[in-house]
């Protein structure tokens, strides 16, 4: 017995000790996953909620790899110090730029640092540089991080001096496959929509109801292929008349950019689907295809001319958009915001809505003639930029906001909106700046009376579904109501290219007999009908009138089909639950 227990003893500590490699073993298997690993914060650094690892292969990045730095939008400002910018003439002196371990509650990332005076920090141009640990052929850090999207490469040194910034290698941004341009940065997103940092809010993915991206090409001004890309929304191949909002990227830039960093398909994904914007299609342009544009005016005629004359009959012919100018939008960043101002002053016919975001095209007075102000007094206008924005206020291309287009418009009477953005030139502010201009500026969802096409004023028994037809778009739906009631999305079916609701028997079990009120609510409208239910005559039969004494007009005549007085004094005890009363009944349901 006592060499039993011997044995006994060594089997468990030998399993013991397997069970503690096999979890010592996991963990590092874990730790050296690559790519980024997005976690809550455990470096007890910073008052971030989330810490991200990231973890690369040298090998994976050529040979003779010296040295792995990380950087991206990871430095970040106090919003108290923010306003210095400003009320400084658009001068950085005295704001302090901070690392994501400094990070507290009340700052915000920007793209870059607007100053390089730290000299703890290590810098690529105005990136702070993250020093990576190297194990073998892995480097990694790990940052604490608010929630929002960051862009982020590798800052890499080889053994000849020469340095370079590379995309993580398994993790590199999505490329169009016709001409292989991509968003130059890698990027990820952090934490959620109800964590999310000022005005990132409506940035995150979705996990239902998603549209689509995609590339296409047309024949430019001057005759050579150029690219667009295509978001469509959730449901296109329902619909029609979709309204249209052109976006123009920045210097440098091209078509991936905006629904990549600027997350601008995820943005109306989630505003359609919580009724914040009619149904939309976005275009992404490739601006970078023409060279030669500057600040003023006449050098960016040829954007506004290509958009005008061949963009935008190209989408009117292939794709399902309205060809009204006011179903139009066009807006853009920096260099963009450039070419969206000059489009609002060279083709003012063309669009309804124009956004321009951290710069606008030099003023020339003589093209404000009294025709085109006029016209521009007709339109919806929103100009937006950074607290630390160059595009905000004080640019010596004489193509800031705030102290060049504003007053030229207040001098005209022309309206608009303006609003600041928390951040730099960069896509914190612009995704921002898209937000509000789609969710506040553009075309609201109509009030669209739908139809019940099969299944109105339907009368039904207790024990039987209920199925209704409608002329809704399965995209748009988003509840049903019952007697003012929202009903739980796992009671009921929606099925179909456009809806079809049945009402399971279990759920109609639930509802008294008797008329009640159905709605369906889409993003654009909604469909009602009433329905009626009556006792299931399956189980209970209703007696003769020669078979009662009626006792009341709101009496409810009811016997169970068995000679059982048990069973009929069930019944009795459901009808006085269910508000009815008793009647006086033969004596042959009491043998």
């Amino acid at each position: 017995m006592r060499q039993v227990k011997r044995w006994i003893l060594q089997i468990g500590i030998c399993f013991t000790l397997l069970l503690s490699l096999g979890v010592y073993s996991m963990s590092n298997v874990h730790a050296v996953n690559e790519g980024i690993t997005i976690t809550d914060n455990t470096t007890g650094l910073s008052e971030a909620k989330y810490q991200v690892t990231f973890v690369v292969d040298s090998t994976k990045l050529g040979e003779n790899v010296e040295n792995i730095q990380l950087q991206g939008g990871f430095q970040f400002i106090k919003s108290s110090e923010a306003p210095w910018y400003q009320e400084n003439g658009a001068s950085n002196d005295g704001i302090r730029w901070y690392s994501a371990y400094e990070y507290e509650q009340g700052m915000y990332p920007t793209g870059g640092c607007g100053n390089t005076e730290r000299t703890e920090f290590n810098y690529n141009g105005n990136y702070i540089l993250y020093d990576m640990v190297k194990d073998e052929n892995l480097y990694s850090v790990t940052l604490p991080l608010p929630a929002t999207e960051y862009f982020y490469g590798y800052f890499v040194t080889y053994s000849d001096g020469s340095a370079v910034v590379v995309q993580d290698p398994v993790n590199p941004s999505k490329k169009n496959e016709i001409n292989n341009h991509d968003a130059t940065w890698s990027y990820f997103y952090v934490g959620n929509s109800s964590d999310a940092l000022a005005g990132q809010s409506y940035i995150y993915p979705r996990n239902d109801n998603m549209g689509s991206y995609q590339y296409d090409t047309y024949i430019a001004y001057d005759g050579t292929e150029n690219c667009l890309g295509i978001y469509l929304p959730n449901g296109y191949s329902l619909g029609n008349n979709y309204k249209t909002i052109y976006l123009a990227h920045g210097n440098g830039g091209n078509e991936t950019e905006w629904c990549q960093l600027g997350s601008a398909g995820n943005i109306v994904d989630n505003l359609i689907a919580e009724g914040e914007l009619a149904d939309s299609i976005i275009v992404t342009l490739n601006n970078s295809h023409f060279s030669g544009t500057g600040f003023d005016i006449k050098s960016n005629v040829i954007l506004a001319q290509d958009v005008v004359n061949n963009v935008i009959p190209f989408i009117e012919k292939n794709y399902k958009v309205s060809t009204d100018p006011k179903d139009r939008a066009y807006a853009g960043l920096s260099a963009g915001g450039v070419a969206a101002s000059t489009v609002m002053e060279i083709a003012p016919d063309s669009f309804g809505y124009f956004g321009i975001i951290s710069a606008a095209v030099q003023i020339d007075d003589e093209v404000f003639t009294d025709e085109l102000i006029s016209k521009l007094q007709t339109k919806k206008i929103y100009l937006s930029a950074g607290t630390v924005d160059f595009g905000l206020i004080n640019s010596f291309f004489k193509a800031s906001i705030l102290d060049f287009m504003l007053p030229k418009l207040d001098a005209e009477n022309i309206d608009y909106t303006f609003e600041i953005q928390n951040g730099g030139h960069d896509w914190n502010t612009w995704r921002g700046a898209f937000t509000t201009f789609a969710k506040d500026i553009l075309w609201n969802q109509e009030n669209i009376e739908y139809c019940i096409t099969d299944g109105a004023n339907k009368n039904i028994k207790q024990g039987e579904e209920l199925k209704i037809k409608t002329d809704i778009p399965s995209s748009l739906f988003k509840m049903l109501i019952i007697d003012d009631q929202e009903i739980d999305r796992s009671k009921y079916t929606v099925s179909g290219d456009l809806i079809t609701i049945i009402l399971p028997k279990e759920l109609i079990s639930t509802l008294t007999i008797g008329e009640h009120i159905l709605v369906i609510i889409a993003n654009e409208g909604q469909a009602a009908t009433m329905f009626n239910i009556t006792a299931d005559t399956n189980v209970l039969d209703i007696v003769e009138n020669d078979q009662i004494t009626k006792q009341s007009s709101h009496t409810a005549v009811l016997a169970p089909k068995t000679d059982d007085p048990s069973l009929f004094e069930v019944y009795c005890l459901f009808i006085l639950l269910s508000g009815g009363a008793i009647v006086v009944i033969k004596k042959k349901y009491f043998n």
